[in-house]
């Protein structure tokens, strides 16, 4: 069965821990980067980054 839906708290969590990425401290726990990884290959974690950035693009100036 695939699962194309993500519980709200794992789409949080992953927007939270994207602002780790940077800095390089998400690397330094791997079970937890592992987790961050999985979670931005879902679907529901596109659409719902996707839904979030749709007012900044059509804001954008021009």
């Amino acid at each position: 069965m695939s699962v194309t839906r993500a519980p709200v708290g794992d789409l949080i969590m992953t927007t939270v821990l994207r602002e780790l990425v940077e800095s390089g401290l998400l690397a330094q726990f791997p079970v937890l980067d592992a987790y961050h990884r999985r979670c931005v290959t879902r679907p529901a974690f596109a659409r719902a980054l996707d839904a979030q950035m749709q007012p900044f693009r059509e804001n954008a100036p021009a």
